[in-house]
C-alpha cells in the first residue's frame, strides 16, 4: 500500500497530493526492492510448507496417522485445512502484486530494470532537492461569484425605482410592487433612484451592500 501511495493511489496516498506522470525512482525502488525480498522469502517458505504438508498427507494416505492419539489426529487434520487457507493467502498476495501493484508502477514508466538500477546505484537516481526547478505556479482563473435574488420593496412609493448595481442599470421596480432581482451575489455598490430625480454617484445615494439569497431593501418615501 505504501508503494502505491508513492504513485499517488490507494488509500494512504495524499490527499491533495500532485498528479504521478513519471516514475519517482527515488521514492519507490527502495520499497520496490523490499517488496521483492519478502515475495522471495515467501516463496522459499511455501516450498517448506509443501514438503512437511506433502509428507504429512503422505503418511495420512497410508494410514500411519490412524495410531496416533486423538489430539495428534486433530492436529493433522487441523493442519491439511491450515495448508489450503495458506495457500489461497498466498494466492491472494501474488495477485494483489502482479494485478495491482506492477500495472500502476508501469504506468508511470517504474520498469523493473529501472528500479533494480536504482537500487544497485542509489546516488545516480537521488533527488538533489537544492537543485529542483522551482515549481511554476499555476494560475487559477477567478471564480465566479454565486449568483443572489435580492428584493426591492417599493410597495409604499407611488414612483417607480431604478435599480443600479456598481454603476449598471438592473431594472426597474413599479410603485406600489415588491420586485426580485438576480445579480452577482457578494459585496456589491447599489443605487436606488426614482426617474428625474438625484444620479447615482450623487451625494446619498450610494450604498456598500452584500448581496445574497433573500435580501431586501425597503424603499420608504414622503407622503
Amino acid at each position: 500500500l505504501l508503494l502505491i501511495a508513492a504513485l499517488g493511489k490507494g488509500p494512504y496516498a495524499p490527499v491533495k497530493g500532485p498528479v504521478v506522470k513519471t516514475c519517482p525512482v527515488a521514492r519507490v525502488a527502495t520499497m520496490w526492492d523490499a517488496a521483492q525480498q519478502e515475495l522471495r522469502r515467501y516463496e522459499r517458505l511455501g516450498i517448506d510448507l509443501e514438503a512437511a504438508y506433502r509428507y504429512i498427507a503422505r503418511h495420512d494416505e497410508a494410514g500411519a496417522t490412524a495410531g496416533l492419539l486423538p489430539n495428534a489426529r486433530t492436529r493433522v487434520s487441523t493442519l491439511k485445512k491450515a495448508f489450503r487457507t495458506t495457500l489461497a493467502d498466498v494466492a491472494e498476495l501474488r495477485a494483489e502484486w502482479v494485478r495491482g501493484a506492477i500495472p500502476e508502477l508501469r504506468v508511470v514508466g517504474c520498469s523493473d530494470k529501472l528500479l533494480a538500477a536504482a537500487v544497485a546505484d542509489p546516488d545516480r537516481y537521488r533527488i538533489n532537492e537544492e537543485n529542483r526547478p522551482e515549481a511554476i505556479p499555476v494560475t487559477q482563473p477567478p471564480r465566479p461569484r454565486a449568483r443572489a435574488t435580492f428584493y426591492i420593496d417599493n410597495v409604499r412609493c407611488a414612483d417607480p425605482v431604478d435599480v443600479w448595481i456598481d454603476g449598471t442599470h438592473l431594472g426597474q421596480v413599479a410603485s406600489g410592487r415588491r420586485s426580485a432581482l438576480v445579480s452577482d451575489g457578494g459585496e456589491r455598490t447599489l443605487c436606488l433612484i426614482v426617474p428625474g430625480g438625484a444620479q447615482c454617484g450623487d451625494r446619498g445615494t450610494l450604498r456598500q451592500v452584500y448581496l445574497h439569497d433573500g435580501w431586501t431593501a425597503t424603499m420608504h418615501c414622503n407622503k
